[in-house]
């Protein structure tokens, strides 16, 4: 059951993932590419992981980011979809993001 599922009725306790990441995991996770079935763009799952970092990185030194990405934010990210070229797997994406969202609302909890 992937991140949009789990917001619209489904998964975890209260839709949430239960698993913390750090910044350095969410930098360094693969994921499966696709290429004659759906996938996410990826140069667009990038650049939002890119902000994820930044924010996660700025929460593990104990320091403010000006522009941090909050879960809520992250929630309402979109990504277009692929087909017939190169993307990232959705449901492996939509984990790591289910997994982010879970971590950013313990920061944002602490704060």
């Amino acid at each position: 059951m992937g991140f949009f599922d789990r917001l619209f009725g489904g998964g975890a306790a209260g839709g949430r993932s239960e698993t913390m990441v750090t910044s350095d995991g969410v930098a360094t996770h693969l994921f499966t590419e696709t290429n004659f079935r759906e996938g996410y763009d990826s140069e667009q799952v990038a650049a939002t992981l890119s902000h994820v970092v930044a924010t996660l990185e700025a929460y593990e030194r104990g320091e403010t980011l000006t522009a941090p990405i909050t879960a809520s934010e992250l929630v309402n990210v979109r990504f277009a979809q692929t087909k017939f070229r190169t993307g990232w797997d959705q449901d492996e994406v939509d984990g790591l993001l289910d997994d982010i969202v879970f971590t950013l609302r313990a920061f944002e909890e602490q704060a």
